[in-house]
């Protein structure tokens, strides 16, 4: 097994955390702003629900893969 510094766990653990908690913090007021503004144009709950799921999820995933590094998939750039 590979030996793993403890300055390397611990920054990972803590931008991961950070960058977690922001995901979902971006994702959640995203979604609420997108949502409202639908439903001032349809009539029908299925469409504002459904339009701002789809492109909260899309948002929260391109996000999740720029900073994939800084959560522990692979070196952390802020190691280097």
């Amino acid at each position: 097994m590979q030996d793993v510094p403890i300055k390397q766990i611990a920054v990972t653990l803590v931008t991961g955390f950070g960058l977690f908690l922001l995901l979902c913090l971006i994702g959640v007021a995203l979604k609420w702003a997108i949502q409202t503004a639908l439903e001032k144009k349809f009539q029908k709950p299925f469409w504002p629900d459904f339009i701002s799921e789809a492109f909260t999820v899309v948002i929260m995933i391109v996000f999740s893969i720029y900073t994939a590094p800084y959560m522990g998939f692979g070196p952390n750039p802020l190691l280097k």
